[in-house]
């Protein structure tokens, strides 16, 4: 199908800029040499760039990827010295408990043998007064 418009679309305003710019340059060898070596400087300095941007983001991921692996080996030293705390910590605490324990079990001993032998103290004592009275002479 056939365009019914006879008037070809117009170029952009920059498409212009640019046809008049190459005809221009094209016009004068020399500053068409000058400007294609100014291109190709402008070209090597990209390129420069760019390599060394590249080296740097590789530098940069290796120096990340290092550092995310020695913050991940301090966090596992970090987690096992805790763990390793926590179970000493633990461990003392049951032990404690375990001797507190045996020191309740032992004071109420203590106090159940105490207060046998104050009972007892006291019949012995009963006894003697008694016996000392019945030597003096007292009933």
């Amino acid at each position: 199908m056939m365009n019914s418009n006879p008037n070809p679309p117009l170029p952009a305003q920059q498409d212009i800029d640019t046809l008049l710019w190459l005809l221009q340059l094209l016009s004068d060898p020399a500053a068409s040499k000058k400007r294609i070596a100014e291109f190709q400087q402008v070209t090597a300095e990209a390129r420069q760039a760019i390599e060394q941007a590249t080296t740097e983001r590789a530098e940069l991921a290796k120096l990340r990827t290092r550092t995310e692996q020695e913050l991940a080996q301090a966090r596992q030293q970090q987690t096992d010295r805790l763990a390793a705390e926590r179970e000493n910590h633990d461990s003392n605490l049951i032990r404690e408990r375990e001797q507190l324990e045996a020191d309740r079990k032992a004071a109420a001993a203590a106090r159940v043998e105490a207060e046998a032998d104050r009972s007892h103290a006291a019949g012995v004592r009963a006894e003697v007064e008694r016996r000392l009275r019945a030597m003096e002479g007292q009933p």
